[in-house]
């Protein structure tokens, strides 16, 4: 069953083979996924596990935005610009 397939059974409660299965990780776990699977990127990794939802989104491409403070909710770390600092104070 090709991925496409998988998911859109899935979506529409349908049985499948398996699962469409799904890979997340920050930075340095994309690093250590590709030094383990001996691939050249991080959608290599993917192909070689039979990953079946990729996720792309678009960079920033902008300029450059000085980070002021950087703040902790629960397990997470948010930067926040300059700019809203100044705002917020």
């Amino acid at each position: 069953m090709k991925s496409k397939d998988r998911i859109m059974k899935t979506i529409n409660h349908r049985n499948t083979d398996y699962l469409p299965t799904f890979l997340i990780g920050l930075k340095d776990a994309e690093e250590k996924y590709i030094k383990h699977f001996k691939a050249r990127d991080y959608w290599e990794v993917c192909r070689k596990i039979g990953v079946d939802i990729l996720i792309a989104g678009p960079r920033y491409t902008g300029r450059n935005i000085k980070i002021a403070h950087e703040i902790s909710l629960s397990s997470k770390i948010v930067t926040l610009p300059q700019s809203l600092v100044q705002f917020l104070s």
